[in-house]
């Protein structure tokens, strides 16, 4: 069974934002039928005294029901410099491919999630996702949208707005494919801020294939503001079923 990297990031996910940058991913809108997929997700955020070092792991299931509707199940933790390894939320996502990229030449896909945040002083998350994707001759172009919002008592008001962006290359042999993707958090709508005070990434991508049931993706994301670390570093291998 063929490998497809179908992530939406812990904190593009469930932030509605990426909060950091080291398990921000693109997500095509893809939906096979009988697939399942389990990944394991880790990243290092390198930052100046704002944007402290963290290391991150996310744990996640993916399973297709069918051509259209795919389901997910995740955990996420992490451990900031000089401090404790610390779980962050468990959730669930749900996945409805709307467009057919075979039929109509674009492929669209909507995404529901929750994130249950762990300890009472922490708000969980509502989110509302959008992906899509195009691919010109051995070319890839994916964009996602994303829409959250904060639940529970500690939450903060508005809406929080993110995208992100990436353009793939098909190696002539394998499967390999390099590229580069952007990320942009624009924080919450009533108070974004200017481009400083938001999070923006860019850098390099590769997705490669082990065996046919083991995959992997890893990048380097480099801070094009203020608020957002120097440079992140992430790898997520999964493996089909």
């Amino acid at each position: 069974m063929r490998v497809f990297s179908i992530y939406a990031a812990a904190m593009l996910a469930l932030s509605g934002a990426p909060a950091y940058a080291t398990l921000n991913n693109v997500t095509p809108p893809d939906v096979k039928a009988g697939k399942a997929v389990a990944e394991i997700r880790s990243g290092v955020d390198f930052g100046d005294d704002q944007n402290a070092r963290a290391f991150r792991l996310r744990e996640q299931f993916d399973y297709d029901f069918n051509e259209w509707f795919n389901l997910r199940l995740f955990a996420t933790q992490a451990q900031r410099e000089a401090g404790v390894f610390e779980y962050g939320a468990t959730g669930v996502e749900s996945k409805l491919q709307l467009l057919e990229e075979d039929e109509t030449g674009y492929g669209g896909a909507i995404k529901l999630a929750y994130a249950l945040a762990d300890g009472d002083d922490k708000p969980d998350s509502a989110a509302v996702l959008w992906f899509g994707r195009t691919s010109p001759g051995a070319y890839i172009l994916t964009h996602n949208v994303v829409f959250s919002h904060e639940v529970g008592e500690d939450k903060q008001d508005g809406l929080g707005l993110a995208l992100s962006w990436q353009g793939l290359y098909k190696l002539p042999e394998g499967e390999s494919k390099l590229g580069f993707e952007m990320f942009n958090n624009f924080g919450r709508l009533n108070h974004s801020g200017s481009w400083e005070d938001q999070r923006h990434t860019i850098g390099p991508v590769m997705y490669g294939k082990f065996s046919d049931s083991w995959g992997f993706q890893t990048g380097l994301q480099f801070g094009i503001s203020r608020q957002t670390p120097d440079s992140a570093f992430k790898f997520f291998l999964n493996r089909s079923f």
